[in-house]
């Protein structure tokens, strides 16, 4: 059988318009027992921009850093250096682009028609519309597989542009959206066996890249910021019950290199490899469970964000009240 699933929902924002997301899925299940799903699906959102995107107004010396929407714009002024005072939509609309406005400077200023506008809107939501095709099932009673492939589009994301203002004299940088499309496009596929004695052995692969050159060629200021590795690994083999009482579980996660984006800076995270381990003891006339672990148990000390701290081992001990303890 097929079973249709579907949603709508319904956002209204002061600064946006009122957006509707529908999603819609469909899950076809085989076998005597169900055990092999195949689903499909195709989902929308958005994200309203953050509040320094949306309010700030912060001059940092080499540029004013302004938020884009037209509640921000229209409560800030700047007076120039003759006493004239501007309100931000007067700036935003006269902007030109600073390369244009060189152009200007070096023929003399006397040539208006080199300056080029760079006629940025009023900020807007991001948007996003992804595919997802995947399947999960049991096979043989011992193998449970968990297949997913996502396509996904993005429009109208987020960023800084520079820009001149002829009328001001200063370099504004405008909380903007990028109108050309970002796509980004991945799969994950993970395994585990139920072996004999209650080991469970398990593994997973991820795959993820995006493609946003169009965006970056006509905005170099463009910084995608997905932050993922396009590979990932993870391996782990655990048993609930060991021994009377005792369980264990030991996971290992690999990551490839990959580049960290974002206003702060840029920069390269080193690819890292890491052991997590666990010991559990059941207390059943208690209905507790008393675990001790340690999170890179061999102490490789990794980064996952450009300027971040490095990460080392970490040891904790916790307990657990489970009143349908099994």
């Amino acid at each position: 059988p097929v079973r249709l699933r579907g949603s709508l929902r319904f956002d209204k924002n002061s600064n946006f318009k009122a957006r509707i997301t529908p999603r819609i899925a469909a899950v076809l299940s085989l076998g005597e027992s169900r055990q092999h799903n195949v689903r499909l699906s195709y989902q929308t959102g958005f994200r309203n921009p953050a509040s320094q995107e949306s309010y700030i107004a912060l001059d940092i010396g080499e540029a004013i850093i302004l938020g884009g929407t037209d509640d921000n714009l229209e409560n800030y002024t700047y007076q120039n250096a003759d006493g004239v005072v501007l309100d931000g939509i007067v700036i935003r609309e006269g902007l030109v682009t600073i390369p244009s406005f060189q152009a200007f400077v070096v023929s003399g200023g006397d040539n208006p028609g080199l300056l080029v506008p760079t006629s940025l809107e009023p900020l807007r939501q991001e948007q996003i519309s992804t595919i997802e095709f995947g399947y999960k099932g049991l096979i043989e009673d011992q193998f449970f597989l968990d297949m997913n492939l996502y396509y996904s589009t993005y429009q109208d994301l987020v960023t800084r542009r520079n820009a001149f203002s002829p009328s001001a004299g200063r370099v504004f940088s405008l909380y903007a959206n990028v109108p050309e499309r970002v796509t980004s496009t991945g799969f994950g596929v993970g395994i585990e066996w139920s072996a004999p004695l209650g080991y469970r052995v398990g593994t997973s692969y991820m795959y993820a890249e995006y493609n946003a050159e169009e965006a970056i060629r006509q905005n170099p200021e463009f910084l995608p910021g997905f932050n993922l590795p396009k590979h990932r690994f993870h391996a782990k083999v655990a048993n609930r019950n060991v021994a009377e009482n005792f369980g264990f579980q030991v996971d290992y996660r690999w990551s490839d290199t990959y580049m960290w984006q974002s206003p702060f800076g840029v920069g390269s995270i080193a690819s890292f490899q890491v052991v997590d381990a666990a010991i559990h003891y059941k207390i059943e006339n208690v209905k507790s469970i008393i675990k001790l672990g340690a999170t890179n148990l061999l102490d490789n000390k990794y980064q996952t964000m450009y300027g971040g701290p490095f990460i080392g081992r970490q040891y904790y001990v916790s307990i657990m009240f489970d009143e349908f303890l099994r």
